[in-house]
């Protein structure tokens, strides 16, 4: 019995060395296996590496412009030039009167005191202004451009080049107007300043929604108080609903309010002056100086009025004043030519 129990153990035991033999020699085999797939794979990894391109720097808009403002060539007192007005930011015809010096000697300014062909004055950063000299280079199609809007005399706006002609170039605008523009009169901007106009003349339009105005009826030919309800699309008109109950749609050259650019008033400039219970296009007679800030007023219809508060006037250009009288002496609804309008706010 005791020599049959010494050989079961025996046999245990060699059975048992032969399995301990043979796990640690598969795992030695896999270990093995899986260092060099693992060796393998780091190589790869290390070409992929060498191989793969940096990824590319993203600059903030902020550092675009200020980067674009340091690279722009220094303007000329009394240069003329195309500048930005924040009342609209659409670009207009204009003169440096001098540069804003820095409040730190060490850093440039890059700042501007423009005035526009009202004499009025705003200070304007470098990348807002376009000096006529700087549209000499070659435009392909696909160009980002400021170039004078067909539906606004003397106004320029942003817009890109669909087409190119031996005379002009094709330019659709921002608000999708396609027209064709004189080469010289067009200016090439970098693309991501092309957004930023357009995106600043839409947050210009946009704030007068929901805000008290003063604006033309087409159907009565004169000029009403109201609510402006809304944007109608991308073609700076609005809906606007006048205090007696009634929906017209205008468009932003003949809404004034809030938002219109300021500019004193003097003698012999035409104005925008509560008549009755509205609003007419006049011109100045008289500023009296023994009452502040009264005006007298000759309107377009021989009208007259001796006591008007100049805080609720709005200026005109003569442009506009004339544009008015042909609308108001006919049947149509006068032409598309934009004024330089200045006013007091309007409360």
């Amino acid at each position: 019995q005791y020599i049959k129990i010494r050989n079961n153990f025996t046999q245990f035991k060699n059975d048992y060395n032969i399995d301990i033999k043979t796990i640690t020699e598969n795992y030695d085999r896999i270990r093995k296996e899986l260092d060099e797939v693992i060796d393998s794979l780091n190589n790869k990894k290390g070409i992929k590496e060498e191989n793969r391109k940096p990824e590319p720097v993203v600059i903030s808009t902020h550092d675009l412009i200020l980067e674009y403002r340091a690279q722009l060539p220094e303007l000329k007192v009394g240069e003329k030039v195309l500048a930005k007005w924040s009342d609209d930011n659409w670009y207009y015809r204009s003169t440096v009167e001098k540069k804003i010096d820095s409040k730190e000697p060490s850093e440039e300014n890059f700042l501007y005191k423009i005035k526009d062909s009202a004499s009025d004055h705003e200070e304007i950063y470098r990348e807002d202004i376009i000096r006529f000299k700087d549209n000499k280079e070659n435009f392909n199609i696909g160009d980002f451009v400021v170039a004078e809007h067909p539906d606004f005399a003397q106004s320029f706006a942003p817009g890109q080049i669909i087409g190119i002609r031996s005379d002009c170039l094709i330019v659709e605008f921002y608000d999708s107007i396609e027209h064709r523009v004189e080469t010289d009169t067009t200016y090439k901007i970098p693309s991501f300043k092309y957004q930023l106009d357009i995106d600043s003349i839409i947050k210009a339009e946009r704030q007068w929604i929901g805000h008290k105005c003063v604006f033309r009826s087409s159907k009565k030919k004169r000029y009403e108080t109201g609510e402006i309800l809304g944007r109608l699309g991308n073609r700076k008109k609005f809906k606007i609903l006048s205090d007696k109950g009634e929906e017209e749609i205008i468009n932003i050259i003949h809404i004034f309010g809030n938002f219109t650019r300021k500019r004193p008033i003097r003698k012999d400039d035409f104005v925008l002056a509560p008549l009755d219970e509205y609003f007419f296009p006049g011109k100045v007679e008289t500023c009296n100086e023994n009452k502040e800030n009264q005006i007298e007023v000759v309107f377009a219809d021989k009208k007259r009025n001796d006591n008007v508060k100049a805080e609720n006037c709005f200026w005109l250009s003569k442009e506009y004043y004339d544009d008015f009288v042909l609308f108001y002496e006919s049947k149509e609804t006068g032409t598309n030519k934009i004024p330089t309008v200045d006013a007091s706010d309007f409360n």
